[in-house]
């Protein structure tokens, strides 16, 4: 991607998220503009992967409210397939933290992950994936 020509974007964030970019632009990049080049290319790094063959990983999120654990629920079930253990963890009064441990073709990971990333609620969505290899 180096040397290919930047084009300029206009985004809507919350004023705390920004002032939070500005920070970590000041004490780690050289602009904002090269912070939110890197915080986009490690998105888009750690959602991208090829959906051929199995594979596993661990997905986190934090999410607040019963809705959501609801929703999050009907999920999992409807993704058992794939699910091979969660962990769930209270950080607050309303608030929690779930590790998802996953294994199955990279397809319907591919697809369980795209669906977790749709509901409304879930905070800080990360994805670690990798191509698993059988042992012969």
């Amino acid at each position: 991607m180096s040397g290919s020509r930047a084009v300029r974007v206009t985004v809507t964030i919350p004023a705390e998220l920004l002032a939070q970019l500005d920070e970590l632009a000041r004490r780690s990049f050289k602009s904002r503009s090269s912070a939110v080049a890197e915080a986009i290319k490690r998105l888009i790094d750690s959602m991208s992967f090829d959906a051929r063959g199995l594979v596993i990983g661990v997905i986190s999120y934090q999410y607040g409210g019963h809705r959501v654990a609801e929703r999050l629920r009907e999920l999992g079930h409807r993704y058992r397939d794939v699910v091979v253990s969660a962990l769930h963890f209270h950080v607050g009064e309303d608030r929690c933290l779930e590790v998802v441990i996953v294994k199955g073709e990279g397809q319907r990971v591919e697809g369980f992950v795209r669906e977790l990333g749709k509901v409304k609620g879930i905070e800080r969505l990360s994805v670690a994936l990798s191509r698993a290899t059988e042992p012969p």
